[in-house]
């Protein structure tokens, strides 16, 4: 009985623990934080402990069974026996079966509880995990943070599968904790990554060895590969939010190769300013430098990224700075478009650096994987459609007798600025000859011409066929378009025909020289095969012929002058006559005074016109003298001088002839319209060919530059001559201007350097050299103001003269109270109040009871320096504007200065130096500012000093003013040393 009623008492025990089970279950679900707070903890506990014993109570059930139910009591086993006997085969499967399910109803339990035990475990781990990832990340625990961010991980892999309400709870918390790592370690990626990506040097970029560009250190590279591994597995989580930590890698790489290539890029957008030279363009090495960081950038991301990210970072990172680098070369060739004649070089060495550089872009494409054609490709075929629109519209614009850019004729016949850039963009395309047949074929042979070229110049090259045929092709209808847009301006001279004849002269001259200095040019216009026939090349049907012909023109324009020559022998009894009559001597009389005349009315009228190929001009006069000066000289010999058997005409023979050499004389200065250079040594044939010189051009004056030239008929120092003034000096007296090292007189006579060959003189160009040039000739009628201080300058002056004058009163003031107040005794001096002035300055007899001053000698002493030191810092002022240039004046003859300055006393007011005496060590023009004069550096000194030999303080100079001509202003008076 008493084990009846213990059974029934495990069983109601039972039952209780089962309710409380329940209930244990309620509150857990009810509970609202996850494993912080002790009463969920207690709740989690006693529902485990429950689970753990709830099998032991079934089993002492199970075991009190037989107890409970009667077909077990052993005293009633009678009663069943029978039973037992027929029911063995069934209870035995029975007792198996229940024997099986309670062991595994016992192993079941078993392994709920360990994972019961599991997720429980991970309530605490959550927690734990946070606090590792919530604080600062620094490299020396890394690792551990990368350990934490593996758990957290997997703890989220677990959790995923429980299907409780305090489990995605957890869930939640480790969601946070995972993307909370993932944006630290994302910020140290980029912190890293951008500490280390700083722009390169210019040097290092512009170097042709990839190896130049330092690599990260190897502790670095190694945390960044680290932190882009877990980055990488962080992304592909499906728990975890995207850091874009490869965003961040592209840009910040980007940033750093655009920063990198910065100066390239300006230095590329700039433009040109002169005459380009081959393989000079920056945008050339601004190519190269990409490709280096390119490849550069691959190997770094290859080092730091996974091989399936690769591609995908790489493009990203080379994109900006190869789409900057397009625009950059889009832009050049719509700059060339407009400037082609000067920059056409430029397409050139572009496309030939492209094509060499093909495969390198073409494998850094291939590793980005990029679809589309490659950007370089493209930047290619838009340079070559740029070279070939140039081609045409170069043609165009040479064929163009209305281009409003050749327009302006020049007025002294020379070379025509159409005629200059023609031969000068052939030259250009010479250095690219192969370049130039390629693009030529791929415009077309005679694509180019709209109407084609005549049939009659054409017919030399039409059958040619070889490599450089279509050049060739090229160039002949260039030539022929030019010639007969030359011809055509030609017309517009409405002086006389002269005029028209020296220009036509002047072009073909310079179109006939280019093609022969050029190398290779003229092969390329003839070719091979007419080498050794000139008459049938084709230069020789498009400017030689034209130029012989002009040149017999030319000398036709002396025809007159020519005729009056013309003399007749007369003969009396069988002989010459040896005796004129009136009218013969009359007639010869006129002959002189007519050819006198004509000769200087073509000469005042050609003088105005220039030759300024020396060869040219040599030809020209050559072939005037071999008929003019020999005649001439003939007709002189018999009619110059009287006496016995001498033909006499008139006794004033000077005022009838001239001499042969100083008709000479007068014929080669006849085209120097600019610049006139002349050697003269210092003996008699010198002194005598300088006064000649004199009395043709009366207003000869000293030079202002130096420069070889030489007579063809006498060696010579330095001079110039500006059209009808010449300025020269002689080996006996210096040029206060001359700056070069004296030239040797030793000079043989046939010594000639010329104005360049190809300049050319525009009539009111405002060009620094006719301006310095006109310059000179107003020094020779007029003093020339040649600077002036700016406006404000006088307003400064007048607040100088103030403060100095109210330094003068201070001092004064301080004096005079030390010579009537001064004292030595102590007591006075510190404890007692100042003492009354005396009644006058002279009282020194006067002793004053009250206040015992210093001895008088000492006060006259104390008041002297004052006053002295009031007269230095007045001085000091005043010394400003009195040694501050206020007017610089050339005077007349161009030998000497006048100097103003801002001193106002008549005395020294204004003082005259010569011109060889004053120096400058600062050079005026420095290319800075509005007239090219502001100072270099920013905060240097706008003042240049300007000093004489014969005074030790130099003037003040102000760059701001007004300057004449600055480039004449370093000319005459820059010297360095």
């Amino acid at each position: 009985m008493a084990t009846t009623e213990g059974i029934r008492e495990n069983k109601t025990f039972l039952d209780e623990e089962v309710a409380e089970l329940n209930g244990l279950t309620t509150n857990l679900d009810k509970t609202n934080t996850v494993s912080t707070t002790m009463a969920s903890k207690v709740v989690h506990r006693r529902y485990l402990e429950l689970v753990r014993h709830a099998p032991r109570q079934s089993r002492d059930i199970g075991h009190a069974y037989p107890q409970i139910h009667p077909i077990f009591d052993p005293t009633s086993w009678k009663y069943v026996s029978h039973f037992y006997d027929q029911s063995l085969s069934i209870l035995i499967p029975y007792f198996m079966l229940a024997m099986l399910t309670y062991q595994s109803f016992t192993l079941d339990m078993d392994q709920t509880v360990s994972a019961l035990e599991a997720i429980l475990s991970y309530f605490d781990q959550a927690a734990q995990e946070e606090a590792i990832v919530s604080r600062p990340l620094s490299d020396h625990d890394l690792q551990s943070y990368l350990q934490s961010i593996g758990r957290i991980r997997e703890y989220l892999r677990a959790m995923s599968s429980v299907k409780l309400k305090a489990g995605d709870r957890v869930v939640e918390q480790l969601k946070r904790s995972l993307n909370t790592a993932s944006g630290k370690l994302h910020d140290r990626f980029k912190q890293l990554l951008t500490q280390y990506s700083l722009p390169l040097d210019l040097k290092i970029v512009t170097s042709s060895d990839r190896k130049d560009i330092p690599p990260l250190p190897s502790s670095v590279t190694q945390t960044l590969a680290t932190l882009a591994k877990s980055l990488a597995d962080i992304e592909i989580d499906s728990n975890a939010e995207k850091t874009g930590y490869l965003t961040s890698y592209r840009e910040i790489r980007a940033e750093c190769m655009i920063k990198s290539l910065g100066p390239l890029y300006q230095s590329s957008m700039v433009e040109l300013k002169g005459i380009y030279e081959k393989g000079s363009s920056p945008f050339i090495l601004y190519t190269t430098s990409l490709l280096k960081l390119c490849r550069n950038e691959a190997d770094l991301a290859d080092t730091l990224l996974d091989a399936k990210l690769l591609s995908l970072a790489f493009m990203g990172s080379i994109m900006p700075p190869i789409e900057q680098w397009v625009e950059t070369g889009k832009s050049i060739t719509r700059r060339v478009r407009k400037t082609f004649t000067s920059e056409v070089g430029i397409l050139f060495d572009v496309i030939e650096s492209l094509e060499n550089n093909m495969n390198t872009f073409d494998s850094v494409f291939g590793l980005a994987r990029r679809q589309k054609e490659n950007d370089a490709q493209e930047l290619l075929k838009a340079f070559k459609a740029t070279a070939m629109r140039t081609f045409v519209d170069f043609i165009t614009d040479v064929r163009n007798q209305s281009n409003p850019k050749y327009q302006a004729m020049p007025l002294d016949g020379t070379v025509h600025q159409l005629t200059s850039d023609t031969l000068n963009y052939m030259k250009r395309l010479m250095n690219y000859q192969s370049m130039v047949e390629s693009i030529l074929n791929l415009i077309g042979d005679g694509s180019w011409n709209e109407a084609g070229a005549s049939q009659s110049r054409r017919s030399q090259a039409a059958g040619r066929s070889g490599r450089n045929a279509i050049l060739q092709h090229y160039f002949a209808d260039v030539l022929e378009a030019l010639v007969q847009n030359i011809e055509t301006k030609s017309r517009f001279y409405k002086k006389g025909q002269s005029l028209s004849q020296l220009f036509l002269l002047n072009n073909y001259f310079y179109i006939s020289k280019s093609v022969r200095t050029t190398p290779g040019l003229l092969e390329a216009i003839n070719g091979p095969d007419t080498a050794g026939l000139p008459e049938a090349s084709l230069t020789s049907a498009i400017y030689e012929k034209p130029l012989k012909q002009n040149v017999n023109l030319y000398q036709d324009n002396w025809k007159t002058c020519v005729e009056h020559l013309m003399d007749v022998t007369y003969v009396q009894d069988g002989g010459v006559q040896q005796v004129l009559n009136s009218n013969q001597r009359q007639m010869v009389k006129d002959k002189f005074k007519n050819f006198n005349h004509d000769f200087d009315e073509l000469w005042k009228t050609q003088k105005q016109y220039s030759i300024p190929d020396p060869d040219l001009r040599v030809m020209v006069l050559k072939d005037v003298n071999q008929v003019l000066i020999p005649m001439y000289d003939k007709f002189i010999t018999k009619y110059a001088s009287s006496g016995s058997g001498s033909t006499e005409f008139t006794k004033n023979v000077q005022k009838y002839i001239r001499s042969h050499e100083k008709l000479r004389l007068i014929l080669w200065i006849e085209f120097e319209s600019s610049f006139l250079f002349i050697l003269l040594p210092s003996n008699s044939k010198g002194r005598f060919v300088m006064n000649t010189i004199q009395r043709l051009v009366p207003t000869t004056k000293f030079c202002f530059r130096r420069a070889a030239f030489a007579l063809p008929t006498c060696s010579a120092e330095l001079g110039l001559a500006s059209q009808s003034r010449l300025c020269f000096y002689s080996t006996t007296k210096k040029s206060p201007f001359a700056k070069s090292p004296k030239v040797s007189t030793a000079k043989s006579t046939g010594t000639v350097a010329a104005r360049e060959s190809g300049s050319k003189v525009k009539m009111a160009s405002g060009s620094s050299a006719n301006f310095s040039r006109t310059l000179a000739e107003l020094c020779v009628k007029q003093d020339v103001p040649f600077y002036l201080p700016p406006p404000t300058v006088h307003k400064t002056f007048t607040l100088a003269y103030l403060a100095a004058g109210l330094q003068l009163v201070f001092w004064g003031n301080v004096a005079q109270y030390a010579f009537t107040h001064y004292t030595d005794d102590p007591i006075f001096s510190s404890t007692q109040p100042p003492p009354p002035p005396l009644p006058l300055p002279g009282t020194e007899g006067i002793e004053s009871t009250d206040v015992p001053l210093a001895p008088l000698r000492k006060r006259i002493i104390i008041s002297a320096g004052l006053v002295g030191t009031g007269l230095v810092i007045a001085f000091g002022i005043c010394a400003v504007p009195w040694r501050y240039v206020t007017k610089l004046t050339l005077l007349k003859g161009g030998t000497q200065v006048r100097i103003d300055t801002g001193r106002k006393f008549p005395r020294g007011y204004h003082r005259v130096y010569p011109i060889q005496d004053m120096q400058c060590r600062q050079q005026l023009v420095t290319g800075v500012g509005p007239q090219g004069t502001s100072p270099v550096k920013k905060g240097s000194s706008v003042h240049i000093m300007l000093g004489s030999k014969k005074e030790r303080m130099a003037f003040f100079v102000d760059r701001r003013g007004s300057f004449k001509d600055p480039a004449l202003w370093d000319s005459v008076f820059y010297r360095p040393y």
